[in-house]
């Protein structure tokens, strides 16, 4: 399972720009400390993940392989954990804006 380098960018480049501007949408929301965890743990999380493909790292606990159409894909479990954590942080944050209005 092996992607081309301008692949990889670009999974990463879309990925960057939805988590800004899903993090933009709550921008007039106040930061809590555990906003800055979760960002900080997802960031944590998506470098790790990036590693992983960069340098082709692949263990048994580590890729979660699944068939998409007929080609077979690969997930890492750090980037499900960054959509976890980030997700978190996205209703928490979601959550604070709605009672504000």
């Amino acid at each position: 399972m092996t992607y081309s380098t301008s692949e990889g960018l670009f999974v990463i480049l879309i990925t960057l720009v939805g988590m800004g501007t899903l993090l933009a949408l709550t921008r007039k929301t106040p930061w809590h400390k555990m906003d800055i965890f979760l960002l900080i743990l997802t960031g944590i999380f998506y470098l790790l993940d990036t590693v992983w493909w960069w340098f082709d790292l692949h263990f048994y606990w580590s890729d979660i392989y699944f068939t998409f159409g007929k080609h077979r894909e690969q997930l890492t479990i750090f980037f499900i954990l960054a959509g976890i954590s980030f997700g978190i942080l996205m209703v928490l944050r979601l959550k604070r804006k709605t009672r504000q209005h």
